[in-house]
């Protein structure tokens, strides 16, 4: 009896299967390895598990991130978890809260987006929640939007902004990285003058800065898809090259490991 039972059981289940694939046909665009049993496809660089990385979600360590458009994500790269500081928190097991409005700038950008205006916000934060420690840090990255303004009114901006973190989380490593422009892409006009300012404005306030141009570049040349079609925005895989980088400048400053 249990015999007969199961093998009825097993041609209803063969059958249902049958429906499904008839009802439900795969999309016809879904890439032939997804419908290969032999093997997964090959990862997305900017999807490394936790496992894999090292690290996890969380941690005692808070990072701070003030960014513009190339931390903020967008819909050609780094939405939600694609986004580089989602990235950096899981590989480096740190707790990263972004602060990042797309066009802004230390200068540029709508009334209460300024770099300046979301330190003030930071240092009020971290203050209320009682973060702001020797093992926390803050990376300052960005400045692109700000090839537009006069160059002494960007380094006056980005030295108010690092007085502001420094002065008001005066135990917080702070990190600078210049505006960003993919190696493909280098900037014109505005870009390389806001490059000096930001760097001069880093070594006044005599905290790290790294530049994203300086050669091996993040988003270099012989990687094109780091960069959407748009030739300013990275990509998923973009994101996960940003991260990368961001977390080996916090371990050069003894944040992370």
């Amino acid at each position: 009896m249990l015999a007969v039972v199961a093998v009825v059981m097993a041609v209803v289940v063969i059958a249902f299967s049958g429906w499904l694939v008839v009802s439900y046909p795969p999309p016809a665009d879904l890439p032939a390895e997804a419908l290969d049993p032999s093997g997964p496809a090959s990862p997305d660089p900017s999807e490394t598990t936790d496992e894999e990385a090292g690290g996890g979600d969380g941690g005692d360590v808070q990072v701070a991130v003030l960014g513009d458009g190339y931390t903020a994500g967008s819909p050609l790269g780094g939405e939600g978890e694609k986004a580089w500081p989602v990235l950096l928190g899981k590989r480096a097991g740190v707790e990263v809260t972004p602060y990042a409005v797309t066009a802004s700038g230390y200068v540029a950008g709508a009334a209460g987006t300024t770099f300046v205006d979301r330190a003030e916000e930071l240092v009020t934060d971290w203050a209320g929640d009682g973060a702001g420690g020797p093992e926390d840090a803050v990376v300052v990255i960005g400045g692109r939007i700000d090839a537009a303004s006069d160059p002494a009114a960007v380094q006056q901006a980005a030295r108010r902004t690092l007085g502001v973190l420094t002065k008001g989380l005066p135990e917080v490593t702070v990190v600078v990285v210049g505006p960003m422009w993919p190696a493909l892409y280098p900037p014109t006009t505005g870009g390389p003058e806001v490059r000096t300012a930001v760097q001069a404005a880093a070594e006044d306030a005599g905290v790290a800065y790294a530049d994203p141009l300086a050669e091996p570049p993040w988003l270099p040349a012989d990687e094109p898809g780091a960069v959407a079609e748009d030739a300013v925005l990275p990509t998923n895989l973009g994101h996960g090259m940003i991260a990368t980088r961001v977390r080996d400048l916090l371990t050069a400053e003894g944040v992370v490991d």
